[in-house]
């Protein structure tokens, strides 16, 4: 069997597995050459089995802040204007 390859930028598969799933998902970008990506996620799809296994990294735990927890107190940062 031949091995499955997706030719995406990694950002791009995120980003589509997001829509597959039909989550809102935000990227900070600047460059228009990284906007301009951000565009080609209409242009794949990811199959079933895609998805199965970035569904499968999941482990259940946050890698990031509680965002419960996340104001001024707990994670001071200064946001220039």
């Amino acid at each position: 069997m031949k091995p499955h390859v997706i030719c995406h930028m990694a950002a791009s598969v995120a980003l589509r597995w997001h829509i597959e799933h039909r989550i809102c998902a935000i990227r900070k970008l600047f460059r228009p050459a990284r906007i301009a990506e951000n565009f080609e996620i209409f242009d794949f799809r990811l199959s079933a089995e895609d998805i199965a296994a970035i569904d499968a990294l999941d482990s259940g735990r946050r890698s990031g802040p509680d965002p419960e927890l996340v104001h001024v107190a707990t994670f001071p940062i200064t946001v220039e204007e």
